[in-house]
C-alpha cells in the first residue's frame, strides 16, 4: 500500500509500505481522510524528538472497515492504543495506562491506505456524515474534554464570561463546544489576523489581539 512517510526534518515521501496485519480484537480499516494535526506539523519540522524517521504520521483519521464484527461500517479512529486490562483501562482512564500509545507517535499512524486498530478504538459515524467532517472527531474529543475540565474546576456559571486563549482548531472547536452548552459570552484571543477574521465571520463570537488589547 501507499504511505506518506516522514523521513526527516521538512522532508516526507510517498513509498510503498507493507499492508498491516489485524491482530487480536484488531480490524483493518480502509482509510478515507486523515487531517493534519498542528503536531504532525511540529514533528515534519524536526520539533518532536519522539517521533522518530522513517515514520508514518497522521491520527485524526476516519474510514471503512474492511475486517472483522464491524466490516463495511464508516468509523472514525480514537487513535490512543491502551492495554484494555489495567486499573486505569478499566475505569476509564485510558489515557494513565502504562503501555498506551498513539497512532502515527512511535507507530505508523494514518497518513496512509490502511490501519489496522482494535475494535474498541472505532466509533461508528452516520452514513450521511461526510468523512472530512468526520476526521474532526480527535480534535473535538480534545475540545470537549478541556471544556469539561473547565467546567469541573470552574463550577458551571453559564452567565460567566468565556475566554478562548488561541483561535486554531481546537481553540475554535472548544469554543463551539461552550456555545453548545448554552454559554453566550465567548470570546477568543489570538495574535494571528487571519484567524481573526475567519473567526469573526462565522459570527457566533469575538476574537480579539491579546497584544492590543
Amino acid at each position: 500500500m501507499k504511505a506518506l512517510v516522514y523521513t526527516g526534518t521538512q522532508k516526507s515521501e510517498i513509498r510503498d509500505v507493507d499492508v498491516p496485519v489485524a491482530g487480536d480484537d484488531q480490524v483493518l480499516v480502509d482509510l478515507a481522510f486523515c487531517g493534519i494535526c498542528g503536531s504532525d506539523m511540529h514533528a515534519w519540522h524536526g520539533h518532536d524528538e519522539r517521533r522518530v524517521p522513517p515514520l508514518v504520521l497522521g491520527h485524526e483519521a476516519v474510514g471503512i472497515v474492511q475486517t472483522g464484527v464491524l466490516v463495511g461500517k464508516r468509523v472514525a479512529i480514537n487513535p490512543l492504543m491502551t492495554c484494555g486490562d489495567c486499573e486505569f483501562c478499566n475505569s476509564g482512564d485510558e489515557h494513565l495506562c502504562a503501555s498506551r500509545e498513539l497512532i502515527g507517535m512511535r507507530v505508523p499512524g494514518a497518513f496512509a491506505e490502511k490501519l489496522a486498530i482494535d475494535v474498541r478504538n472505532l466509533t461508528v459515524i452516520d452514513d450521511d456524515l461526510p468523512f472530512a467532517e468526520a476526521a474532526l472527531a480527535e480534535p473535538l474529543a480534545c475540545s470537549v474534554h478541556a471544556v469539561r475540565l473547565a467546567r469541573q474546576l470552574a463550577g458551571d456559571h453559564r452567565d460567566a464570561a468565556i475566554v478562548v486563549l488561541g483561535g486554531g482548531a481546537i481553540g475554535l472547536l472548544a469554543a463551539l463546544v461552550f456555545e453548545a452548552y448554552g454559554y453566550g459570552n465567548i470570546q477568543i484571543a489570538e495574535t494571528n489576523a487571519l484567524r481573526r477574521e475567519m473567526l469573526e465571520k462565522i459570527g457566533i463570537m469575538r476574537a480579539y489581539d491579546p497584544l492590543c488589547e
